[in-house]
């Protein structure tokens, strides 16, 4: 996952003047969900999290421990 850290600015900017907000879900975030996963693990979680993003219902713990199950049931899927 790349950035485009122009926007990314931007948004930082509409945030600091009161025109936009921003929700940051983090690697820490989906962590505290399943401790035992790496930082890249949790980071691909994310990623799926992103993926398969469905603004009707948005981000949340719910969504996240979907992706953390889905990512293990692969990874269990793969060791067989």
């Amino acid at each position: 996952m790349s950035a485009n850290w122009a926007l990314v600015m931007e948004y930082a900017e509409d945030i600091q003047n009161e025109k936009a907000f921003a929700n940051i879900w983090t690697i820490g975030d989906v962590k505290s969900l399943a401790p035992d996963l790496t930082d890249e693990d949790a980071m691909s979680i994310l990623e799926m999290v992103e993926a398969n993003f469905d603004a009707e219902v948005g981000i949340n713990w719910t969504t996240i421990q979907q992706e953390i199950d889905e990512h293990i049931w692969i990874k269990e899927q793969e060791a067989a």
